[in-house]
This record gives C-alpha cells, structure tokens and sequence, in this order.
C-alpha cells in the first residue's frame, strides 16, 4: 500500500457508568375561552460523561494532554411554551405559536472519545512501507504519535425551535395554514486542529480536537 496506519496501545476500555435522567412538568392553561396556553419545563442530566482523571502517556508535551476531570453539565433546563389564540371568536380563526429548547444526548462524544481516543490508549502513526508485508522495517519503527482529543469546556449541545403560525378554516371543509419554523443550533459538535502540520509542538503528529463551539 502506499500509506498505512499503525495503532499503538491496549483495546482495553475502561469506561465509567453512565446515568441519564429525564424530569418534566407541563400543563394547559385555559385563559378563556379565545386564548389557551401551553406550559412546560424539562430538565436533562447526564452523569459519568466525564474524563475522571485518567493518566495521560503525553502529559506535559502539550497543554491539550492535561489529566483532569470534566464536569458534568448541570444547567440543561429545557423551557416549553405554546399558544393558540382565536381572533375572532368563531373558531375558525387561529394564531399559534411555540418555543423550546431541547438538548442532544452525549455518550458518545464525552464519555467515549474522552478517555478511549484522546491518547490514553490510542496513538497512531502514518508511514509509507516500502512492500505491502508485515516483514517491512517501517512496520516496526517508532512513529510520531497522532490521535484525538477532547480540548476545551465541553457544553451539551441544544437546539432552540420557535414558531408561529395561522390557520383559517374555508368553506367546504377546506382548512388554509402557514406556520414559520426556526431551529437555531448553540453549542454544536465540531473538530478542530490542535497541531497543524505538526508544528505548533515538536515531536507530535496530528491532533483531532473534538470540542463544542461557543
């Protein structure tokens, strides 16, 4: 082959238990009889989801190596609201509208890339072999470590929903709607990274950050 990859390490996984745990209210209001509301509130917590200060083999070769623990996030309240209004009284007249917030789940991204990928078990090296056998040199020759990471405050990741919209039921049972939808993502997954080209830090080879943006 023309490159190959080479992984150094154990494929032990030494992972922590991971809780997940969902806790809502929610209720209609009736305001009278042209205006009902929708009210809500649901909170997430993930637990375990964390780098509970494994050793890191780089440590010190650069700051992204750091052995520490992450906190779990505790501030995913996630509020619901909705409306429904008649004009008109008629009841063939209707202005709704509805927000949220709703957050992503994380298992994967902080409670598995974090510990298993971020070099604790996992270092990778490219080389160019010379013959497509295992009895080539490069086979055995020290490689430059290269992998992934998770770098920076990890935020679980939401998602905020608005929309409004009106309905108005025509004769003949025919009913005319248009609604307006807005998703805005906050916090999203992204990659980043950490030692371009291999020269911000010596001795290392490329490393794939795994971080929420702001």
């Amino acid at each position: 082959p023309a490159s190959a990859l080479q992984g150094v390490g154990s494929p032990a996984e030494n992972a922590t238990t991971a809780w997940q745990a969902r806790v809502y209210v929610q209720d209609d209001w009736k305001i009278n009889r042209r205006l009902t509301l929708n009210l809500g509130l649901r909170y997430e917590y993930e637990s375990g989801f964390v780098n509970a200060g494994h050793a890191h083999p780089l440590e010190g070769q650069a700051p992204f190596f750091q052995s520490r623990t992450r906190e779990n996030y505790k501030k995913a309240f996630g509020p619901r609201l909705g409306f429904a209004f008649d004009p008109k009284g008629t009841g063939r007249t209707v202005i709704r509208g509805g927000f949220g917030i709703y957050y992503d789940s994380t298992p994967y991204e902080t409670g598995y890339i974090a510990p298993t990928f971020a070099g604790v078990k996992y270092l990778f090296g490219f080389f160019t072999p010379a013959q497509p056998d295992l009895n080539d040199p490069a086979f055995s020759a020290e490689q430059t470590p290269g992998g992934f990471a998770i770098d920076g405050e990890v935020i679980q990741p939401r998602t905020e929903h608005y929309s409004t919209g009106v309905g108005e039921a025509l004769p003949g049972g025919v009913v005319l709607d248009a609604t307006y939808v807005h998703v805005r993502g906050k916090h999203g997954w992204m990659s980043r990274e950490l030692n371009p080209g291999g020269a911000r830090y010596a001795g290392l080879g490329l490393f794939t950050s795994f971080e929420t943006s702001n």
